[in-house]
């Protein structure tokens, strides 16, 4: 067994955990592709992954994502790799919670005004090309969707109205599946 030393980002560029939720230069996605091209052992990988996360947080309604929700491993030689993700869930579906994410994904931050054109800003800001982005959008869109009815399905036996909560979950959904697709 290695043992790795993990940072969030906001540790990484030197944010205090109470401006997490700022719009600061370093909590762009910009400034995070940036340092994994810079930094990373497995750029292009890492890349798709923080692709993946930006796509997964948007569909699930996930304006938690904030700094201190991405981290980096360190390998024993100081390469760092972007950490699995974690602390992801679906804030839109509780009214009482803000709207606003917690980094701007193209040209906003409001979850609400998203568009298919902020995706393709958004591969331009990470350094991914327009058309891989569009297949990840599709192909996430669908494949979430899928998963969350599973998911539900499988937990009906043990946690009764599972199934309900997973369709309500992709009824909330709904209309980023439409921007995504």
């Amino acid at each position: 067994m290695e043992r790795l030393h993990q940072e969030d980002l906001a540790q990484v560029f030197g944010v205090t955990s109470r401006s997490k939720y700022l719009e600061l230069p370093q909590g762009t996605y910009r400034s995070i592709a940036r340092l994994i091209y810079e930094r990373s052992s497995s750029a292009l990988a890492d890349i798709d992954q923080l692709a993946r996360i930006a796509i997964y947080d948007y569909l699930i309604g996930n304006c938690d994502n904030h700094l201190k929700n991405l981290s980096v491993l360190y390998d024993k030689n100081g390469a760092l790799r972007l950490a699995p993700a974690y602390d992801m869930l679906c804030t839109t579906f509780f009214e009482r919670y803000s709207r606003e994410m917690g980094r701007r994904l193209g040209s906003v931050r409001a979850i609400d005004k998203v568009t298919a054109d902020d995706f393709l800003m958004l591969a331009d800001e990470i350094g991914m090309g327009r058309r891989r982005m569009k297949r990840l959008c599709a192909s996430m869109a669908r494949a979430v969707v899928e998963a969350v009815v599973q998911a539900g399905d499988l937990l009906e036996s043990v946690l009764e109205g599972a199934s309900f909560a997973a369709e309500d979950l992709v009824g909330d959904m709904g209309p980023r599946i439409a921007v995504l697709a």
